[in-house]
């Protein structure tokens, strides 16, 4: 009984750290170096009402290594400069314009980084070369995003079952008020206060079957009904224009849209495997508690 009793201890109090739980690419990443990112992103982050940090973790370093991996043949890898930049900006570290004082308080500053997170002066670079990587993704995306896109006007009612649905869509092709029958049916609260009017949306922006149902549609008629999810949308042409022009918001989401689309490319080429365990898990989240009350502590 004590050998097992011993070995049990042995696997989570010893194995847990070295266990490998993630290779992207070429990295391979065990739960000591997870917890380190897990707790750097929840202190540095604002990632404290993740419901896993062991797993958002996981995630991140995904991103990270995958835009550290495919970015550079798109956009110019950073420099040294390049990433000490972002830590100030990351850190709000005024500029005083004596660089000898600037240096030496942003060498603090990353210090008590490391010191909280556990994470080495190695890792905490790679996060922060990620992070201009793929602000440069960002940036060379929002500048091919044309100043006219073709838009629509469109309403749309969201129902949770497919045979109301289809029954409601009888109804507004037989004259019934949209805006009321949204305000009763979509889920939404502020959809519903709005009747459904989703306003001038970019083509580009609608996803592949929403695109499909209304590809056809004249103005004021009405979409088939649209599977999304849990979800059954049924949307209605206010207003067709090839060439409207984007406006800031407009052009921020068709950013991030073609971003997010990049990098779930670039995540499959590079290749995640992950193989955390519920006990790595355990472990992993229990660490990062341990430091952050330990960083508490200090602080008191």
């Amino acid at each position: 009984m004590a050998a097992i009793i011993g070995a049990g201890v042995y696997v989570t109090q010893y194995r847990a750290p070295h266990a490998h739980v993630l290779t992207v690419g070429g990295s391979d990443f065990d739960a000591a170096a997870v917890a380190s990112r897990a707790t750097y992103m929840v202190a540095f982050e604002s990632a404290g009402g993740s419901p896993s940090p062991a797993e958002t973790a996981l995630d991140r370093l995904a991103e990270e290594v995958a835009l550290r991996e495919r970015a550079p043949a798109l956009v110019a890898a950073p420099t040294a400069d390049d990433i000490e930049q972002s830590v100030k900006v990351l850190f709000r570290l005024a500029d005083t314009g004596n660089p000898a004082f600037a240096r030496a308080d942003l060498q603090t500053v990353i210090g008590r980084a490391l010191d909280i997170s556990g994470l080495t002066r190695t890792e905490f670079d790679d996060i922060m070369r990620a992070r201009v990587l793929a602000q440069r993704m960002r940036d060379r995306f929002r500048a091919e995003v044309p100043a006219q896109a073709p838009q629509l006007k469109l309403m749309r009612i969201r129902f949770s079952d497919e045979a109301t649905a289809q029954r409601v869509r009888e109804q507004l092709i037989a004259g019934g008020d949209f805006a009321q029958a949204a305000a009763a049916h979509n889920p939404d609260p502020a959809t519903a206060a709005s009747g459904g009017d989703l306003g001038w949306l970019p083509a580009m922006l609608l996803d592949e079957e929403a695109a499909k149902s209304l590809d056809a549609v004249a103005v004021g008629g009405f979409s088939a009904l649209v599977r999304s999810g849990a979800f059954y949308g049924l949307y209605r042409v206010d207003g067709r224009e090839q060439a409207r022009a984007l406006d800031e918001p407009q052009i921020a989401r068709i950013t991030e849209r073609q971003y997010q689309d990049w990098l779930t490319g670039a995540r499959r080429e590079a290749g995640v495997r992950s193989n955390l365990s519920g006990g790595e898990r355990g472990w992993i989240e229990e660490r990062v508690r341990a430091r952050l009350r330990a960083a508490a502590g200090e602080v008191r």
